[in-house]
């Protein structure tokens, strides 16, 4: 179909332009002839006024369709290549979508994989729970690029719960001090006694600090997930980062907090 479209414009162009001449012919000899009969013109100078006026109606007309299939064929050809251009920038467009999309799907299913390599690793791993804290806190913040971590677990006083720091990630506490958080107290400790995980994207500052050589920094995102067996906390695991915590990072922490009593 597309071989006929040359050779029909080119067709149509010829049988335009004879068109033109046969009204040029029509207008320059019939045409005076006709206005001479109709307005009984006898002399041979009106004769020729009306051949003048002819000549001038025919120029016009001429180059006004002349005019016209050129703006006609041009606008055919810019309209032509712009298409082809927008169905190749289209088509580049999906193709690096495709190619984006393929790059996200890969990301996600090696991530999956960690993921689930993870959390088999600690429902296997045949060591004491308190060691166990230590290797999911540890394998949680690397996973998810958390600038600091710590593990606390659950003891009782006589007739009160408390979490006992643990074990830290970036994080340390001297031997000689005791980080102890009763049931209820601050965040850690009202997940302690809920039961429930939260995600705050905008921690307090001064809670938590990353120390480095640039100084000293407060990361603003942080969740603290409990370590469940029924509805017995044995535990939590407090993350903190300075890159935001989504739905995804919430579910894997939920995951690995499950397979520490799984």
């Amino acid at each position: 179909m597309k071989s006929l479209i040359r050779p029909i414009s080119i067709i149509a162009i010829v049988l335009f332009i004879i068109g033109i001449f046969l009204i040029l012919y029509y207008i320059f000899f019939s045409f005076p002839d006709d206005i001479k009969t109709s307005l009984s013109v006898q002399n041979a100078t009106d004769i020729e006024k009306v051949k003048g006026i002819s000549l001038n109606l025919l120029w016009i007309v001429g180059s006004q369709l002349a005019l016209a299939l050129l703006i006609f064929i041009l606008l055919s050809v810019e309209k032509r290549k712009t298409t082809g251009d927008n169905i190749i920038y289209v088509e580049k467009y999906i193709q690096k979508q495709d190619k984006s999309t393929e790059v996200a799907n890969k990301q996600e299913d090696n991530y999956r994989e960690r993921i689930n390599s993870l959390t088999l690793h600690i429902q296997q791993l045949n060591r004491p729970l308190k060691e166990k804290f230590k290797y999911a806190l540890e394998g949680l913040c690397k996973e998810l690029e958390a600038s600091i971590g710590a593990a606390f677990m659950t003891i009782r006083i006589e007739d009160k719960k408390y979490i006992e720091f643990i074990a830290g990630y970036a994080y340390q506490v001297p031997d000689s001090q005791l980080l102890r958080f009763e049931f209820g107290e601050g965040i850690s400790g009202q997940v302690a006694k809920s039961g429930k995980a939260i995600n705050i994207s905008a921690v307090p500052q001064g809670y938590v600090t990353v120390l480095s050589g640039l100084g000293k920094a407060t990361p603003n995102n942080m969740m603290v997930i409990p370590v469940k067996s029924g509805e017995n906390v044995l535990g939590i695991l407090e993350i903190a980062s300075f890159k935001h915590f989504g739905e995804a990072e919430m579910s894997f922490a939920n995951e690995i907090a499950n397979a520490i009593v799984a």
